[in-house]
């Protein structure tokens, strides 16, 4: 089958030929190996060599953590010739950083590291040393809309995807009402590239069903989480209350766990890349909101297989919780997360997002649903913002959320 052509194919090729170790991060099955995979073929194309170790293999692992120069019984040294080292799931070995840091120090006249790690946990955990200076960070992460829309229908509609918010441009009807339908399994089931690529509804269920599963059972117990019922609790409930606030006293009380146990698994659900929390945006008005932030999920398939509702929009009544969700994944496309906030006072008065180059957008299913007369409080006081609205839904033909 296919590939699917990732954005970060272009940069991840132009690193190798840097010398820093070439780190990808992102949750599991988003597709790291793949394009780890498609790397390789442009270096065979090239015949420039090169070698693959999956540290999966306990024959590989055992030798790596017994001393890391191990690697040249498996990796042969030619003088004057570099090659390059493909090494997947780094955070298996006892000491990845010292692993890394010895072979770039020692040898990257010889080797150009490229490896992979499933969870940025194991790597804050394991890893003693930043490498500062040593390796560039790659976040891969489920297919953007764009992509997904490039895999399925080609690049012909590739203009119609990248005029932003603002562009006055008309999409013809007929690609308009494509692009919609699109955007609809798009919300609804995500873009774990495994789900994008299978062919019917069930097949992608079944895909996401296993993700989470699997998540649960390998992820959960290689960090060393033992209450894995207790942590499933905790996950469904937060997926129920995607893009809400997050009380931790209340998600504490529910389940039944201590609050230092709760943020223990907030911690991990975070450096596993599967939710992010995006904090409250306030100066000096005094019914704004300053702790609590909201939560979010990294993949729209992987909330909805843990509340089991994979309906389309027209019949769910949480279809604008499904766009918020994924606008925050469009953002951070262009925005580092820290730069990303929401607004929000004592008396409900609020703003989905505000940015650091001050802006604001409000996300709303249907473009009639937003009312300027609402923010007017927002508008007063932060004046040189400039709110703008993205929905699903506006007047015929015109861009939609997809652009943000």
């Amino acid at each position: 089958m296919e590939d699917i052509v990732r954005y970060a194919h272009p940069k991840l090729l132009a690193h190798l030929q840097a010398p820093e170790i070439t780190l990808l991060t992102g949750s599991r099955q988003v597709g790291k190996t793949t394009l780890m995979r498609q790397l390789q073929q442009k270096l065979q194309a090239k015949n420039s060599p090169f070698y693959h170790f999956n540290l999966e293999h306990d024959k590989y692992l055992s030798a790596f953590n017994e001393n890391p120069e191990n690697i040249f019984d498996f990796v042969p040294k030619q003088k004057g010739k570099k090659c390059t080292v493909f090494i997947d799931e780094i955070q298996y070995l006892n000491k990845p950083s010292n692993f890394l840091k010895l072979l770039y120090d020692e040898y990257k006249d010889v080797v150009k590291l490229v490896v992979t790690g499933s969870s940025a946990f194991y790597i804050d955990t394991k890893f003693k040393d930043s490498l500062a200076g040593r390796k560039r960070l790659f976040h891969i992460k489920p297919i953007s809309f764009a992509e997904f829309v490039n895999y399925k229908k080609g690049k012909n509609y590739a203009e119609y995807l990248s005029k932003g918010i603002q562009a006055k441009t008309a999409i013809p009807f007929l690609i308009a009402s494509e692009l919609e339908e699109l955007y609809d399994e798009y919300l609804v089931f995500g873009g774990y590239p495994a789900v994008v690529k299978a062919k019917t509804d069930v097949e992608k269920m079944d895909i996401l069903f296993e993700i989470t599963t699997s998540y649960v059972q390998k992820d959960l117990f290689d960090s060393g989480i033992r209450k894995t019922g207790e942590f499933r609790t905790m996950f469904e409930l937060l997926a129920a209350q995607c893009c809400g606030q997050l009380n931790t006293n209340e998600v504490s009380k529910i389940v039944k766990s201590a609050i230092p146990t709760i943020n223990n698994f907030l911690y991990l659900l975070e450096k596993s890349f599967h939710i992010k929390l995006v904090r409250p945006f306030y100066n000096n008005y005094k019914k704004e909101l300053v702790k609590m932030p909201k939560l979010y999920f990294q993949d729209n398939g992987f909330r909805n297989a843990l509340i089991n509702n994979f309906q389309r929009l027209k019949t769910r009544d949480d279809r604008g919780l499904l766009l918020e969700n994924q606008a925050l994944q469009q953002l951070l496309y262009h925005y580092n997360e820290y730069d990303i906030k929401y607004w929000r006072t004592t008396d409900q008065n609020e703003i989905d997002f505000v940015l650091k180059d001050k802006k604001a957008l409000e996300i709303k299913f249907k473009q009639d649903d937003y009312k300027v007369s609402k923010y007017k409080i927002f508008n007063e006081i932060y004046n040189d913002y400039h709110l703008n609205c993205a929905s699903f839904k506006k007047e015929k033909n015109k861009l939609a959320v997809w652009e943000i």
